[in-house]
């Protein structure tokens, strides 16, 4: 069985050289290597400049000291994505909390803090732990769909204004990613209370994705944030060469349509 998982990895890109230290990692990153990796869909600004939405989303994402997540477009490299997972440790649960993230990339050991976590992905460090409840999701949600929150699943499809549930798709393809977006956690929903009500703000969107990952880790189910790990792997000044890639992806026109964000008819876009 450990010959046929080995020739699948092989298959996939030939180990592409990683040298992980124990044979649980390795036995792990042969697992990390058998799931489908998907590029990474990242924000466009140039469809969102032709749709009149750029501003009010650069707006949006600033508030919330997040920005740095709309100039992100990475190519996801599946050998590094699977190094990171087969190793990838954390003690950390809570923003207020000290502790360490540890994993392997680029066949070295990392260590390091949240805040740094945070700084190299360019997001805030909120020491603030907060519960669902006092996102005020409730309200948002209000607010964007005229309706009150449902007990079941949140629907994307609800919400009125194209520009939320644009901003909604690109949580849900960067730091919340995963196929299935179109039904928004309600910590999503609980940044964009923050977009609009920065006060209120206290996710920590570095500890999020760290969570998302944890979550997925061990599920036997497509893997959509890779892009994201090749930014933590340029922090390390990987070389990228050896490894192989996946071009990154866009939210463009026809994923928009796609998703119903907009619609297509005689060549106009309508919102």
């Amino acid at each position: 069985m450990v010959f046929i998982l080995e020739f699948v990895v092989c298959c996939l890109g030939t180990m592409d050289a990683v040298k992980l230290p124990t044979k649980e990692m390795r036995k792990n990153y042969r697992f990390q290597m058998t799931r489908v990796h998907v590029s990474t869909k990242w924000y466009s600004p140039y469809t969102a400049q032709e749709l009149g939405m750029h501003d009010d989303i650069q707006e949006a994402f600033d508030n919330i000291g997040a920005g740095s997540l709309l100039s992100m477009n990475y190519n996801t490299y599946p050998a590094l994505t699977s190094e990171f997972l087969a190793s990838f440790a954390t003690n950390i649960h809570k923003p207020n909390e000290e502790g360490y993230i540890r994993f392997h990339l680029g066949n070295e050991s990392h260590t390091m803090p949240l805040a740094r976590w945070n700084e190299v992905f360019g997001f805030p460090n909120p020491r603030a732990s907060y519960r669902t409840k006092d996102l005020g999701v409730e309200q948002t949600w209000g607010l964007l769909t005229g309706q009150r929150l449902p007990d079941g699943a949140l629907k994307i499809r609800d919400i009125a204004s194209p520009l939320f549930k644009l901003i909604l798709r690109i949580l849900g393809n960067s730091i919340w990613a995963r196929r299935e977006n179109s039904r928004p956690n309600q910590k999503e929903v609980g940044v964009i209370t923050g977009m609009l009500f920065e006060p209120n703000f206290y996710a920590n969107l570095g500890l999020e994705f760290l969570h998302h990952m944890l979550a997925y880790s061990a599920k036997n189910c497509e893997l959509w944030f890779g892009g994201m790990i090749t930014k933590l792997a340029m922090h390390y000044n990987v070389d990228l060469t050896r490894y192989t890639s996946l071009a990154a992806d866009f939210i463009d026109r026809p994923y928009l349509c796609q998703v119903g964000i907009i619609e297509m008819k005689n060549e106009k876009t309508l919102l």
